[in-house]
């Protein structure tokens, strides 16, 4: 999916429901450093299957903990290595990666 066709798709109500569904039923926490906020982003961890709305794919992120796991996701996997292991570990929990 491209970042344009993504773009689009968060601009649909389906989506826009689902991130009132979840906040609500999971409460306004970060899951990855517990910090408490109304600007949670919904983080795909799956970003390969981006329109698939189960949630268990999903976490709510702060601001800073959605830069960091975006970053991380960015990263191949077999590069990993070469960051701080205990960096990768606290953010990669929330990253799916494509079989």
């Amino acid at each position: 999916m491209t970042s344009q066709e993504k773009t689009k798709f968060r601009q649909t109500s389906k989506w826009k429901n689902f991130c009132k569904y979840l906040k609500a039923k999971r409460g306004l926490v970060c899951e990855c450093c517990g910090v408490h906020t109304k600007r949670l982003s919904v983080h795909h961890m799956a970003e390969w299957d981006y329109k698939n709305l189960k949630e268990d794919r999903f976490a709510l992120l702060c601001n800073r903990c959605h830069k960091d796991v975006s970053f991380l996701e960015r990263i191949k996997k077999e590069n990993r290595i070469n960051y701080n292991s205990d960096w990768v570990a606290f953010y990669v929990r929330f990253i799916i990666d494509e079989k």
